[in-house]
């Protein structure tokens, strides 16, 4: 179906270089996942949404219901129409101020965060079980 677009891309397994400046020249990156049970199953941001989000390109996914991110960050999507009115509205709305607030968002996300995150969370467990 969508090879008959000479601007839609399929280019298979990529790593390094070669992904980077493929995710740089896209004006979005998708995420697509099979609607299953076990989408459930995705408790954190898959690695590809951190490189996306670190090169400042919104994301078009199905529905993950543990990604708490919304526009313009990720838009989720419910069908195949509402994935294509969620890539026209990604391109449309993009802006290079949301571009840099999606860059800055994934350099936020450090191991060091990460592990003051979990020991802030520690903490707290240990503060409530006592109660």
């Amino acid at each position: 179906m969508f090879l008959e677009f000479s601007n839609i891309q399929f280019e298979g397994s990529m790593v390094g270089e070669d992904l980077f400046g493929l995710v740089l020249n896209a004006k979005v990156c998708i995420a697509p996942y099979r609607q299953t049970r076990n989408i459930n199953d995705i408790v954190e941001m898959p690695n590809k949404f951190w490189l996306y989000l670190a090169c400042g390109k919104p994301i078009i996914s199905c529905i993950i219901p543990n990604i708490q991110l919304n526009e313009p960050f990720v838009y989720q999507c419910e069908d195949e129409k509402d994935f294509v009115t969620k890539v026209i509205r990604a391109i449309t709305d993009n802006t290079e101020m949301i571009e840099s607030q999606r860059s800055e968002f994934a350099r936020s996300n450090t191991w060091e965060v990460r592990i003051d995150t979990l020991e802030k969370n520690l903490r707290f467990k240990k503060i409530d079980d006592r109660l």
